[in-house]
């Protein structure tokens, strides 16, 4: 159900789609149709792992930091977005992601 629902067979994505999916499911039985869920928070703060390995005394990272960043935040909507999207609204559901608010985001 899961693949069908989010189109993709892709390893990470169906992962984090499968509790989504159930999650989702939970939710919308207990009535509830609009949802606050953390997306874009690892992406606005540097959650990922992958940030560990930039040193924030060198320059140079800082751009590279910066840059991944902008590449994550630019790409979400293909990515993270679609998924939260397609698992909440097969169940009736409406995600809303507060850490993707544009003051949050800039701040």
């Amino acid at each position: 159900k899961v693949i069908r629902c989010i189109e993709t067979v892709d390893p990470a994505m169906v992962r984090a789609g499968v509790p989504l999916y159930i999650l989702s499911g939970k939710i919308a039985r207990k009535g509830f149709k609009v949802l606050l869920c953390g997306e874009g928070a690892d992406e606005t703060f540097a959650g990922y792992r992958l940030f560990e390995k930039f040193h924030p005394s060198l320059a140079r990272d800082c751009d590279e930091f910066e840059a991944e960043l902008e590449r994550l935040l630019r790409n979400i909507d293909t990515s993270e977005l679609q998924r939260v999207d397609r698992c909440t609204s097969a169940h009736g559901l409406e995600a809303r992601v507060p850490f993707l608010d544009l003051n949050v985001v800039k701040a």
